[in-house]
């Protein structure tokens, strides 16, 4: 990851973004969005006034990606590296809902793909990232933090499940202090689909092995 300050330019740094989540009836918050939000549309259940979504990324193209995508929206993008500390942003157990797509799975070192640095293609819908393990359990253990008692994770794992698997998801999630966890993949019809389709507002190619994990927190 670039080496960056997690502070933002004034024009994108949502300063008031506190007070929104405080006065929203939900919060959902995308961590990792790539060229493209999994959420870029709310999903139904956070649809209609008095709800917020943030987007909060490690990457600072990711971050400034998603604040020109969010112009006159009303979403938030928050860019916030693995160092810093995401609750000068986001108020501990304020959140409702976290979701976390193909974030996980990403390699620790990417060398293989476009320069070998995190950027972004979006005219192919394409995103060129890394991430270390370390960091990864630090972003589930934050997450943690900022969500409300009863809130929930949703992982998906569509595009490289093959390098972290449903169970070590399960592992880092219970490191992270997550009360319980299960796994949904395409064996299980219907409620994968429905479940998959409640988050995204678009399908992606499902590769084989592509799963789901949903946490809470009580």
């Amino acid at each position: 990851m670039p080496e960056t300050s997690h502070h933002t330019p004034d024009l994108l740094k949502p300063r008031d973004l506190k007070e929104a989540i405080a006065k929203s009836k939900a919060t959902l918050l995308e961590i990792g969005t790539a060229a493209r939000p999994m959420t870029d549309s709310y999903p139904y259940q956070f649809d209609g006034v008095n709800n917020t979504y943030v987007a909060w990324n490690i990457d600072p193209n990711q971050h400034v990606h998603a604040s020109e995508q969010f112009v006159g929206t009303g979403k938030y993008a928050v860019y916030c590296d693995t160092q810093s500390d995401i609750t000068e942003f986001i108020e501990p157990k304020s959140v409702d809902m976290v979701v976390i797509a193909n974030m996980i799975g990403e390699p620790e070192d990417r060398k293989d793909t476009y320069s070998g640095v995190p950027s972004i293609n979006p005219e192919g819908d394409k995103y060129s990232g890394s991430s270390t393990k370390e960091q990864k359990q630090r972003t589930l253990s934050q997450a943690f933090e900022l969500l409300k008692s009863g809130g929930e994770l949703v992982v998906f794992e569509t595009i490289s499940p093959d390098a972290v698997s449903a169970e070590q998801v399960r592992y880092m999630l219970d490191d992270a202090g997550f009360s319980f966890s299960y796994k949904l993949d395409p064996s299980d019809g219907e409620e994968f689909t429905q479940t998959y389709e409640r988050y995204a507002n678009r399908q992606n190619d499902l590769k084989p092995g592509s799963y789901i994990v949903i946490a809470g927190k009580v």
